[in-house]
């Protein structure tokens, strides 16, 4: 039997599969066995650009040299990779004060 999914109208999960998702949801970071999922290399990321809808605003920021030059020797997108990276850390950071 295939599925086919509409995401204009998403199935909702039972109350067994909302249970399930909320233990996973309460497992602390640390106990989660991530053995089984390999390592994503920098040629998956190279490849594998995140897809945005919101514009992004200009901005002057100060970076260290060091720090700058790093990105930038990855080559083109440094830019979208500092992006990345900072985005990655909100995300981290709101987690953690939920």
């Amino acid at each position: 039997m295939k599925h086919k999914l509409d995401p204009k109208r998403p199935t909702q999960p039972t109350a067994a599969q909302r249970k399930r998702l909320q233990a996973v949801a309460d497992k602390p970071d640390a106990d989660i066995d991530y053995r089984d999922i390999p390592a994503l290399s920098p040629e998956f990321w190279a490849a594998h650009r995140p897809v945005r809808s919101e514009p992004k605003a200009q901005v002057t920021l100060r970076i260290d040299r060091e720090v700058l030059d790093y990105f930038k020797s990855g080559g083109t997108g440094y830019q979208t990779r500092i992006n990345d990276v900072l985005r990655s850390f909100v995300a981290a950071h709101n987690d953690a004060h939920r």
